[in-house]
């Protein structure tokens, strides 16, 4: 039986009694003339795995960017450090690496119903955090506007104890980063870490590293995935603030929540707020957390500066709230013109339902639009629970 050199749409792998399976599709491609296979009578097909991302000018939104995505190929005991690892290849860092920390196992009794899950990962108690990861190959094509997303099946009990953690090489100030956090429940969760990129990029790279803390318990990873997704034509938005979903998480708490930022007073300089998955309440995905307060107050704002077309316009700042504490949860939209401040307020009922709330202001005609601020204000209430918000948007209107 012969097949030609078109064939390699896909690499399948195959088995012939041994675990290094010969790369068919690579010997096909490399020679470019008919090749002579067994029999398909005596193959097995164990899977067919994606082609990832090979890097120069290749179409970045087209592939897979991690090599070995389900584990099959993976050997912790051949597992490289970082800096030694080439692209498209798992490393591994902590303390006792790689053999005694991270091991291979079957699919375990528990898992997802559904998912195609042959083989997981356990990263054992360390009393350092454990690290595995995986490093992309350089884009050689410029990247103007798509969204990274990254995905990680994996189960974890306690906080803080298994996070997914994807990097890329290029911001103007520090490789930006974006991370999701499992709840720790011990149960299967699919993490997923989605961030927007506004380019252009040239010669980008994306780091994808699952991390483990330093609890008591093992933590499992399942199947993981890196990819990139074109922004739709479409997309463009009159919504003058960034991150308005939250879904561009890039933050673990309030240090690093550009553009939006956190301003605390009357002593609650240790109380942050945190990103939760609320994918539980329909039309949710992400929203932001701001904790209960005895004291004091902790605002989340974010400013912009209108462009000239915008004189004389009215702005109109929109936010979803959910609040169980009367007149706990505040949402503005303010202004200086002509050296006076100008806020306009709404407020939660307190009824724990998700409630839009909308403020407005018209901007003044003459001069250049100043600069606007929208602030999202959590105040102290006696007995009083979280408060959550998403979808905030500021349109000209």
């Amino acid at each position: 039986m012969k097949l030609r050199h078109w064939f390699p749409i896909l690499l399948v792998t195959f088995v012939l009694g041994c675990s290094n399976a010969p790369d068919f599709g690579v010997a096909l491609e490399e020679q470019g003339e008919d090749i002579s296979v067994p029999d398909p009578g005596t193959l097995r097909v164990v899977s067919v795995a994606p082609v990832p991302y090979p890097g120069g000018n290749a179409d970045p939104f087209a592939f897979e960017f991690l090599g070995d995505p389900m584990f099959g190929q993976l050997s912790s005991d051949r597992m490289p450090r970082p800096i030694n690892a080439p692209p498209h290849t798992w490393y591994a860092q902590g303390a006792g690496l790689p053999a005694k920390v991270c091991q291979k196992h079957k699919k375990p009794e528990g898992s997802p119903a559904g998912i195609d899950m042959p083989y997981v990962i356990e990263l054992s108690k360390s009393s350092r955090k454990v690290t595995l990861g995986q490093q992309t190959a350089r884009i050689g094509r410029t990247v103007r506007q798509a969204f990274v997303h990254g995905k990680a099946w994996g189960k974890a009990t306690g906080a803080n104890q298994l996070a997914l953690v994807v990097r890329h090489s290029q911001t103007e100030d520090a490789p930006g980063h974006v991370v999701a956090i499992h709840p720790g429940d011990g149960t299967w969760h699919e993490l997923l870490a989605r961030k927007h990129l506004e380019g252009p990029f040239t010669n980008l790279t994306f780091t994808f590293e699952m991390v483990k803390g330093t609890g008591d318990d093992a933590a499992y990873l399942g199947p993981v995935s890196l990819r990139l997704e074109q922004e739709p034509p479409d997309a463009a938005s009159s919504n003058l603030l960034k991150n308005p979903g939250f879904d561009d998480h890039a933050f673990l708490d309030a240090s690093d929540m550009s553009p939006w930022a956190v301003s605390v007073w009357g002593g609650n300089q240790n109380r942050m707020v945190k990103l939760i998955d609320a994918t539980e309440d329909p039309g949710r995905h992400y929203v932001l957390e701001l904790p209960p307060l005895t004291k004091g107050a902790l605002g989340v704002f974010q400013r912009v500066t209108p462009e000239e077309s915008a004189r004389g316009k009215r702005l109109v700042a929109r936010v979803w709230a959910k609040a169980g504490d009367p007149d706990a949860l505040h949402f503005q939209i303010a202004t200086r013109q002509e050296g006076d401040s100008i806020r306009n307020r709404r407020v939660h009922s307190g009824d724990g339902k998700w409630e839009e709330l909308v403020v407005d202001l018209t901007l003044p005609p003459d001069v250049s639009p100043p600069e606007v601020e929208v602030d999202i204000i959590r105040y102290a209430r006696e007995g009083g629970g979280p408060a959550w918000v998403d979808a905030v948007s500021l349109e000209i209107e």
